[in-house]
């Protein structure tokens, strides 16, 4: 994959502080505010934006890896980790997920073993898949 280089942005000291004030005056609607993740993806996306679209990530995805980041920008909030771990890992985890602009775009497809060849109850990983009775019952009699 090729880079995905994007500029480490200064810490959001009041940004850090009014959340984590929410998170202890109240947590369940820290919680929420959290799990939305709108309160750090906006000021993110305005600054990544330019580098993250070509690379195929829209707004949308953005939201969902910021998202499914929550936990450790949670950790930061609550002083648990410092700000370029915890932003240099979610930078991390989006060059991860972005296209390279090298190589072709969308998925490799794995066509899935024919039903009925010697590899069609295992799952990728080489174990056995667990089969339903009545396909228990076909392979059994045969």
């Amino acid at each position: 994959m090729g880079n995905l280089d994007l500029p480490l942005p200064e810490e959001p000291i009041k940004l850090k502080l009014k959340t984590r004030t929410l998170l202890e005056q109240s947590p369940e609607e820290g919680q929420r505010l959290l799990a939305e993740g709108r309160w750090i993806a906006t000021p993110l996306w305005k600054q990544w934006r330019e580098a993250l679209e070509p690379r195929g990530i829209t707004r949308a995805r953005f939201l969902e890896i910021v998202v499914g980041y929550r936990n450790e920008l949670r950790l930061w909030v609550m002083g648990e980790r410092p700000w370029l771990h915890c932003i240099a890992g979610l930078a991390g985890r989006l060059a991860r997920r972005a296209l390279d602009p090298l190589s072709h775009s969308g998925p490799t497809v794995i066509p899935s073993a024919a039903e009925g060849s010697p590899g069609a109850n295992r799952e990728p990983s080489g174990h056995r898949r667990a089969l339903r009775p009545e396909q228990a019952d076909q392979s059994s009699a045969s």
